[in-house]
């Protein structure tokens, strides 16, 4: 059986005013580690890398100091891929929200997930000076 393959529209990164707009909760450098569907929702196990920006209302789990946290994907696909997609073994930027009801790292299609890169991260970091101020 040949298995499609996963596709998701993604969050541009095209206008500084959007992006600090959306108030991100959290921007890290993440290796993603695993990926689990776990019926009503799925979890997404990474490896945080650097922290680029965390708001004072996230507060990472005693896990994260290993360097490890969940993201918890807000939608995936039939064909069991998170929307937007976090494949393992590769290395992303992460802009996302952070759920104050059940304490954890969303990611959703408002989420940026980017390939990692050292010039998209200068970009952000010089973004996150200039622009916004959260």
């Amino acid at each position: 059986m040949l298995r499609e393959k996963c596709e998701c529209k993604e969050q541009p990164l095209t206008n500084p005013k959007l992006f600090c707009a959306m108030n991100y909760a959290y921007v890290m450098k993440v290796k993603v580690l695993s990926a689990h569907d776990k019926g009503s929702h799925a979890e997404v196990e990474v490896k945080v890398q650097k922290v680029l920006r965390q708001s004072t209302k996230v507060t990472l789990s005693s896990s994260s100091e290993s360097g490890r946290a969940t993201l918890f994907p807000e939608s995936w696909t039939a064909r069991g891929c998170t929307c937007p997609i976090l494949n393992p073994g590769a290395e992303y930027l992460v802009a996302g929200h952070w759920d104050s009801k059940r304490s954890r790292l969303m990611v959703n299609m408002k989420s940026l997930v980017k390939p990692w890169s050292a010039s998209l991260a200068r970009k952000l970091l010089t973004l996150l000076r200039k622009d916004c101020y959260w």
